[in-house]
């Protein structure tokens, strides 16, 4: 995985003819876990391997098509690896456990908000991380009073509601983490891919759209009519978030800083500067231990992400073959061709939406789609409302699909199922944000037309 690393950054930053290296290490990672992969995950790499033999018996441009999606899985897969030993160094660190707290313990009157709000914050640094964190938080909170308010039909009842207003919180905060962070895979996707794309509107365009999202989902949120007796409360301090949203900034200037200096883009500056901030922040707060754990990270916790990491980079790579599959004008034929091409951006992310439901990952639909409109403009279509349209699919798409790793978790959390949180307790909200959301995008592509 460190080989991969300096390979994508070494042909990225400095132009080195290295792609190769980079799938060979990524491929010698997947041989030597294979063995103890899950039984999905290897139903996954096999569903690519047939793809890839549908490339080479169709596409004219086999090899090129087969190293380019190789190489887009490789960097995907040191993404997600870079963003868990940001995820490692944070966990140890007693503020942002304590900002955490702060979040869980706030009154039924803005906890929703709190808790949305606050888990996109962490979402950015943590990743998937966050939901065990806040839900584990949650539960600690939870256990050290009384959990019931007057007037409720019992315990039982009471502890349900609350839970699942919870959850619902935690998951809309980071399901809208996809539309406006840069630190995100969605990000890493549609900004190398998508020609023309300027990923500091998208972010600024997509924070605002965020907002509208979480302030939409505050009218499903039935909180208690009173609050709960005895509860250990605790006064919102935005001080207490000010070390995560120091992080979060620093780490944004320092990917940006490698996309505004080098040829390299926006995704490759986090893989640069996000393992190297976690090495800094271990060496800064835990000096003693500092090269014990990131040991501990390289030597074995990179390989217990090895089903996690392997689907993820099956998915970058399934997304791109399918795109050299397709036709450049997929979406021009066919039903799309009835519609203006104004409502292309909503109707694709629409489909994203769609197509999680039956089980397929966004990052294989994203890709695909990205790919195909990878350059927009003869199309008479903005780029970067394009990219925004396929970041917000997909992150409506994480909070509602069974497939998904976020309602998968929450589902453990609350011993649910994923299909019970993403579609019994989110199908309602999730089917109103995509279409408030495609109506929002189809106004400013009507306004900037």
């Amino acid at each position: 995985m460190v080989l991969a690393w300096a390979a994508i950054l070494g042909a990225a930053l400095l132009g080195l003819p290295v792609q190769a290296v980079a799938v060979g290490a990524i491929l010698g990672f997947l041989l030597l876990e294979l063995g103890t992969a899950s039984r999905i995950t290897r139903v996954h790499l096999a569903a690519g391997g047939i793809l890839a033999a549908a490339v080479l018996l169709i596409s004219e441009t086999a090899g090129s098509d087969l190293l380019a999606a190789a190489f887009r899985a490789s960097f995907i897969m040191v993404l997600f690896a870079s963003l868990g030993m940001l995820q490692t160094a944070v966990m140890r660190i007693k503020a942002f456990i304590e900002a955490g707290e702060m979040l869980v313990r706030q009154p039924p009157g803005r906890q929703y908000f709190a808790l949305a709000g606050g888990t996109t914050l962490f979402g950015a640094v943590l990743n998937f991380g966050v939901l065990p964190l806040m839900g584990g938080l949650v539960k600690a909170a939870r256990s050290q009073g009384p959990d019931q308010s007057p007037g409720e039909a019992s315990p039982d009842a009471g502890h349900a509601l609350r839970e699942r207003r919870i959850m619902l919180a935690m998951l809309r905060g980071f399901s809208v983490l996809m539309f406006w962070c840069p630190l995100t895979v969605a990000y890493a996707i549609t900004t190398t891919t998508i020609e023309g794309l300027d990923w500091r509107i998208m972010a600024l365009a997509g924070a605002v759209l965020a907002a509208l999202v979480i302030w939409l989902g505050s009218f499903f949120d039935k909180a208690p009519s009173r609050p709960a007796a005895a509860r250990a409360d605790t006064r919102f301090d935005w001080a207490a978030l000010g070390p995560i949203l120091a992080l979060l900034v620093l780490l944004s200037l320092l990917a940006a800083s490698v996309d505004a200096a080098t040829p390299g883009g926006l995704v490759h500056g986090v893989i640069l500067f996000v393992p190297l901030t976690a090495l800094a922040l271990l060496a800064w707060f835990e000096p003693k231990r500092a090269r014990a754990r990131v040991t501990q990270y390289l030597g074995s916790d990179v390989a217990t992400q090895r089903n996690e990491v392997a689907v993820l980079g099956n998915a970058a790579f399934s997304g791109a073959l399918i795109a050299a599959l397709l036709p450049q004008d997929a979406l021009l034929t066919g039903p799309g061709a009835l519609l203006p091409i104004v409502l292309l951006p909503a109707l694709c992310l629409w489909l994203v939406v769609l197509l999680g439901q039956t089980g397929i990952n966004p990052l294989i639909s994203v890709a695909a789609l990205s790919a195909i409109l990878s350059d927009p403009a003869p199309l008479g279509l903005n780029p970067t409302l394009l990219g925004l349209a396929l970041v917000t699919g997909w992150g409506l798409t994480v909070g509602s699909s069974s497939a998904a790793a976020a309602t998968m978790s929450v589902g453990r959390l609350t011993d649910r199922t994923a299909w019970q949180v993403g579609t019994i307790w989110n199908g309602r909200f999730t089917l109103i944000a995509s279409m408030v959301a495609g109506a929002a995008i189809t106004a400013l592509s009507l306004a900037l037309a």
